[in-house]
């Protein structure tokens, strides 16, 4: 899954304003951090953990261990 989809460039080519799942799922994030707080949520941090969390390296990684824990013994 791409960060930018075809459908947000066609939208962003026909001058709507596109925001990803990911961004949407973040701005609530903060939100909520705020909201139950009542302190401002660290500016970045929570974006940086989600794309963390869903890299492709992290994915590679899992998929390993999960492959390894398959393997008869």
């Amino acid at each position: 899954n791409p960060m930018r989809t075809r459908f947000l460039k066609e939208a962003e080519e026909r001058g709507c304003v596109a925001v990803s799942g990911v961004d949407m799922f973040v701005a609530q994030a903060e939100a909520q951090f705020k909201i139950f707080s009542g302190q401002e949520p660290p500016t970045g941090l929570m974006k940086e953990i989600v794309l963390e969390q869903f890299s492709p390296a992290r994915k590679m990684l899992r998929e390993a261990r999960l492959a390894r824990l398959q393997k008869p013994r």
